[in-house]
């Protein structure tokens, strides 16, 4: 199996080298990680940020992966805030962006039109330091693409991406939209649809092991595309729950997934309006 590279040969060479037996070597912990999406909802209640922090600094991940959506709308004051509330991760927190974080969609809503997308995706990489990135982890790769850019943007960070991917531990796709649905428009961005046809990103799903989407309103649901098993997430508002998404590495080579709801008490003004 794929992972006997990671969880059973390192540890035994290096238990040998210390002068351990074979019967004394453990296997590592395996590798835990937190995803979270749509907190823009949260924004507005410092309460509930605190709650989402304390849960995931005490469930002890290695990493915080945030796909897409924590700002309402492309300001600097909205960026301020949510920034704040994710400098308090004690975990590395790797973030895929949403439509969100990079348009105003009253400017493309009513100008119809993508002439300010160059200018709003480089604010985002001042502010994030990427557009998209790569987590290599010795149990795991997690590769995070700006689902907004147009596919020409995205194909060779897809490449690169893959060819350095270890092939005996799983290689994650971590992505903002449902890349395997057809909301492609003309031109080159328009607020909601996204720029990349599902054609162009069908054959590169089934190269991953998963993929993670966060555009999902409410829920952790699971599905296969292509053949690859795919987690969707995305916190709510109204009668939808405020939530996190617990990850940890099985043995064999897939994530198990636990969602991880707030406990809100009664009468709790979570409700976002637009």
């Amino acid at each position: 199996m794929k992972f006997f590279k990671i969880n059973l040969v390192l540890p035994i060479m290096a238990a040998l080298l210390s002068g351990c037996t074979y019967d004394e070597v453990e296997d590592p912990e395996p590798l835990r990680v937190a995803f979270i999406s749509h907190t823009y909802y949260v924004n507005r209640h410092p309460d509930m940020q605190k709650m989402i922090v304390d849960e995931i600094n005490a469930a002890n991940v290695k990493y915080v992966f945030s796909l897409g959506d924590i700002v309402l709308l492309n300001y600097d004051d909205l960026w301020e805030n949510t920034l704040e509330f994710f400098s308090r991760f004690q975990s590395k927190v790797y973030f895929s962006p949403g439509n969100h974080d990079i348009f105003n969609f009253d400017v493309v809503e009513g100008l119809a039109t993508d002439r300010h997308y160059p200018e709003w995706r480089q604010q985002y990489i001042d502010r994030i330091g990427y557009a998209h990135t790569m987590v290599i982890d010795d149990q795991a790769d997690f590769v995070l693409v700006n689902s907004n850019d147009p596919f020409f943007k995205v194909k060779p960070f897809l490449d690169e991406s893959l060819e350095k991917a270890d092939p005996e531990t799983p290689t994650l796709l971590l992505t903002h939209h449902r890349i395997w649905l057809e909301r492609h428009q003309n031109n080159w961005v328009n607020w909601y649809w996204k720029s990349a046809k599902k054609e162009e990103f069908l054959p590169y799903i089934s190269r991953f092991d998963q993929l993670v989407i966060g555009d999902l309103w409410g829920k952790l649901e699971h599905k296969k595309i292509e053949d690859t098993p795919v987690a969707m997430i995305g916190m709510g508002n109204n009668d939808k729950p405020a939530f996190w998404v617990l990850a940890e590495l099985q043995k064999d080579g897939t994530f198990k997934y636990e969602e991880k709801v707030i406990s809100l008490p009664a009468g709790h003004p979570y409700i976002h309006y637009k």
